[in-house]
């Protein structure tokens, strides 16, 4: 049974505005205005609206632009927006035009007009392929003081406004548009998400889930540079929550081997077992003659049977986006080393190292660094959750028999039937090289992820003796090869009384 790590988080620092944009508008003919021809229709063969009883279509274009766009009350804040929209093929059998433009746009020129040059460019993009059926685009906005129009204008404070636009190169291709909603988000990444490290915070991580801890070795790259950074707000490929304002970890191979690795380790702090899927990072060299080769491997730690320093994956061919760019995305999978569990206490680290470039002295960076995997879920928590419903703590005594539940668990006992108490220790007498022993045998939970121990107390005087762990010897382990071991203790029998319990923790 396997419980995977959920992190929640607002990106709260990105939005330092209190106000919320919310808008839902029906894209019917009111207040909506045509670019170059297209109309409002209520039906279309197998296309029918989403939600309202008009849509905007239009074909023919033979290479002309097609489409439509409005301006609403509410002005740009610095917020993250989400806006999504449906669109479809108007009319099944001709195709869907060749170049869509449909996004948000500025009116800082307050004319209240659509303009080429105002309009703003996605920063993440969830689009499908066009069909003859309606699909829903969504489409991820940031906001802040330095978002500028195409046209290099700063949008906060103009009205917001949405287009939708389009061409095509036959004069039979068709679209239709419906549905437009824009309103403020936060941001979740993937409930895997171990750890992550987004090049806003130097050494510290940037997200950990509870019970984890982890470092960014910052001395072997070549600087943290808070100008350049992957835009595109994703870890590796998909998962959203990367921080996507400047700030990445540059790397160089001019001095090879002292500044152009960055080295990630995680740390198992918990109490359970953790195990590790994904290494996904962000990558680009800022120039053509930059770094363009990334191998990732296993430098160290408590992986058993995987070597230090072995290469795990390599990509070579990387292409420069630029300093401030789409990063390439790069999502490398851990499943086939040998061992990829981290045990309570454990820790890897993995580097990620640049090289191959063909200039001197040119920069690539590092961004949006994280480790995916899962907590799987060991030892008492998962006897206690294969029982059914709610047991309470560890220290609950569930059906009242005396024996508390991670007692219960201890000795192999029945938490919901107060008449078994699980496997008794056994005394008796031991005889070692011909002397008599007193003997306790207790079980022992065999499997390593338990999380138990076991020891022994004695006392001689159960109203003024203190309970001490001494007086006692383990003779040995019965190793059974099953669920549970047997240990034997032997203490001598000079005191006419003494007194033992097991103490399971």
């Amino acid at each position: 049974m396997k419980r995977t790590v959920v992190i929640l988080y607002a990106l709260a620092a990105m939005v330092l505005s209190v106000q919320a944009t919310t808008i839902s508008d029906p894209a019917e003919a009111s207040g909506w205005t045509t670019i170059s021809g297209g109309y409002w229709a209520s039906t279309a063969g197998e296309l029918l609206p989403v939600e309202s009883n008009q849509f905007f279509t239009a074909g023919g274009f033979g290479g002309s632009n097609r489409g439509t766009w409005k301006l609403f009350g509410e002005t740009f804040t610095e917020e993250i927006l989400q806006v999504s929209f449906w669109m479809g093929e108007y009319t099944t059998t001709t195709g869907f035009p060749d170049t869509v433009t449909a996004t948000l746009f500025a009116d800082v020129n307050a004319n209240g007009l659509w303009e080429f040059d105002e309009q703003i460019l996605p920063h993440v993009s969830s689009n499908p392929i066009p069909s003859d059926a309606w699909e829903q685009w969504v489409n991820l906005y940031n906001i802040t003081a330095d978002t500028k129009t195409t046209g290099g204008s700063n949008v906060l404070g103009s009205a917001i406004g949405f287009y939708v636009r389009v061409a095509g190169d036959g004069a039979g291709k068709s679209f239709a548009f419906d549905s437009l909603n824009i309103e403020t988000t936060e941001l979740t990444p993937s409930d895997n998400l171990l750890i992550a490290w987004d090049g806003g915070i130097l050494t510290n991580t940037a997200y950990v889930a509870d019970g984890l801890s982890g470092t960014l070795f910052a001395n072997l790259i070549y600087s943290a540079d808070a100008s350049a950074g992957s835009t595109d707000w994703t870890f590796g490929s998909s998962t959203l929550g990367a921080d996507p304002s400047p700030a990445a970890y540059a790397v160089r191979t001019a001095n090879l081997g002292s500044n152009n690795t960055v080295s990630v380790q995680i740390h198992n702090t918990s109490t359970e077992v953790v195990q590790l899927d994904t290494l996904s990072f962000d990558y680009s060299p800022w120039f053509s003659d930059g770094p363009t080769t990334v191998t990732m491997s296993y430098a160290y730690g408590d992986l058993s049977g995987v070597p230090a320093e072995t290469v795990l994956n390599s990509a070579g061919g990387i292409a420069a986006t630029g300093k401030f760019a789409d990063y390439s995305d790069f999502d490398w999978s851990l499943a086939g080393l040998a061992d990829r569990r981290l045990a309570p206490g454990e820790r890897a680290t993995f580097t990620l190292v640049a090289t191959e470039a063909t200039g001197a002295y040119v920069n690539g960076a590092f961004d949006n660094i994280a480790l995916f995997g899962s907590v799987e879920v060991v030892g008492y928590d998962a006897w206690a959750e294969g029982w059914g419903g709610n047991l309470g703590s560890a220290t609950d005594d569930y059906d009242g028999d005396g024996l508390n539940n991670l007692g219960e668990y201890g000795l192999g006992g029945d938490p919901t039937d107060g008449s078994d108490r699980g496997i008794a220790p056994e005394v008796g007498v031991e005889t070692v090289d011909g002397t008599d022993w007193f003997g306790y045998v207790y079980p022992k939970r065999a499997d390593l992820d338990s999380g138990l121990s076991y020891r022994l107390e004695l006392c001689t005087n159960l109203v003024y003796g203190a309970w001490t762990n001494t007086g006692y010897a383990v003779l040995g382990t019965n190793i059974t090869g099953g669920e549970f071991d047997y240990v034997t203790n032997v203490t001598d029998m000079v005191n006419s009384e003494k007194f033992i319990r097991l103490i399971v923790e």
